[in-house]
């Protein structure tokens, strides 16, 4: 068995003509947060990598990670994936570039941060994760420069709280940086009382927010994608019907 690929993006093109506009907007220094919406397996990794190649090909920078469902996850662990694998000790030397007084928090989760000559105070928990929380901004911003920035951050349905304070903390103080937040989520898999729920009825209030939701594919797209992955020009109507119901 071989895991068959299909080549090209098949049944997406007015959602990825909407994320491209968003990334025009950002780019542009309007702030936009996006959330691609469906089950499992309907595309939404698919959708982002291709929204991560035109960020790429209009001149901005893109930052990658996702969460996870083990029990025992880093807190803010898509931050530390993302913007980890793009500090490097030369880019960012400390505090003083910007960091807001945040280094020796961020060093917490970013070593290639200076965390300062100062330690924080451990009972001044509230303004420490604040003082991180703009020092994570401070970060983006450094990463977006003038052409802008994509955030990619994937399966928030197993985000842990403290990701999910961040991104609530970013819709409210990133009106004016050129990033893009864009978020893929099982919402199937979210209750009513799911911590990351009242996040994404917030984003849907916020005029920043692009919400998409995915749809499963027509059965004569199903067939463009067996054309396209096997190189043919006819699949056969009893096959293809067979293969959209399984596959659903």
């Amino acid at each position: 068995m071989e895991t068959a690929v299909c080549p090209v993006t098949i049944g997406r093109g007015g959602e990825l003509a909407r994320l491209g506009e968003a990334l025009r907007r950002t780019r542009g220094g309007q702030a936009c947060f996006a959330i691609l919406r469906g089950e499992a397996g309907i595309g939404k990794t698919r959708l982002a990598t291709d929204t991560a190649r035109q960020a790429r090909e209009l001149g901005m920078a893109v930052l990658w990670g996702g969460c996870t469902p083990a029990e025992l996850s880093l807190p803010y662990l898509p931050y530390v994936e993302a913007i980890g694998n793009h500090l490097s000790a030369d880019r960012v030397a400390g505090p003083g570039r910007g960091l807001e007084g945040a280094g020796h928090e961020l060093a917490g989760l970013f070593p290639d941060v200076d965390g300062g000559l100062a330690a924080a105070d451990p009972s001044d928990t509230g303004q420490s994760r604040l003082r991180l929380f703009e020092g994570v901004l401070a970060l983006l911003r450094d990463a977006a420069g003038e052409q802008g920035l994509l955030l990619v951050i994937e399966d928030l349905q197993w985000a842990d709280s403290a990701t999910v304070e961040m991104l609530d903390h970013q819709l409210r103080r990133m009106r004016s940086l050129p990033v893009m937040v864009l978020v893929t989520c099982r919402e199937t898999e979210l209750g009513r009382r799911h911590p990351q729920t009242w996040l994404l009825d917030r984003w849907r209030r916020s005029e920043m927010a692009v919400g998409i939701d995915l749809e499963p594919l027509a059965e004569e797209e199903v067939g463009a994608m067996v054309r396209a992955i096997f190189a043919v020009e006819v699949v056969r109507t009893d096959f293809l019907g067979l293969l959209h119901e399984h596959s659903e």
